[in-house]
């Protein structure tokens, strides 16, 4: 049971790390995608990571509920084999699709960040051109 328990932990603790390198620009998240370009193959990030958190997330279930013929323990043992099967697959330097890939993800947050600090008018501007009377804290 504690196996199970800590598999568990395991795979949360692995894809707590994935989605912050994915989809944060944190300290940790920019350390973990350095780590990931150092190291392993081209797809470590897009689908190993996801691949051995869910792994071990749905291979939990079996080994907690060891001899169980409920149709649950048997979902979670297919959705592990699955999870195996994408993890060979990642193995495989495939090119994937664009929004797979942590680099992506980052060229967006910085073309919504870019994009929305780049505003020719604020909401007071708009809030001004709007109005006839004078705004409050209007020293115009």
């Amino acid at each position: 049971m504690w196996t199970g328990i800590g598999c568990l932990v395991f795979g949360l603790v692995i894809l707590v790390h994935w989605a912050l390198a994915m989809f944060t620009d944190t300290g940790y998240g920019e350390s973990a995608r350095a780590m990931s370009a150092d190291g392993g193959p081209k797809n470590n990030l897009s689908l190993i990571f996801p691949a051995v958190g869910f792994m071990c997330i749905f291979g939990s279930v079996p080994i907690v509920w060891e001899n169980s013929d409920s149709d649950f323990v048997f979902a979670c043992g297919v959705a592990t084999a699955i999870a195996m099967l994408v993890l060979i697959l990642g193995l495989i330097p495939i090119t994937l699709p664009a929004w797979m890939y942590p680099e992506w993800h980052q060229a967006r947050r910085a073309r919504k960040r870019f994009s929305t600090t780049s505003r020719p008018w604020t909401e007071r501007d708009r809030a001004r051109r709007r109005s006839k009377h004078r705004i409050p804290g209007d020293d115009a």
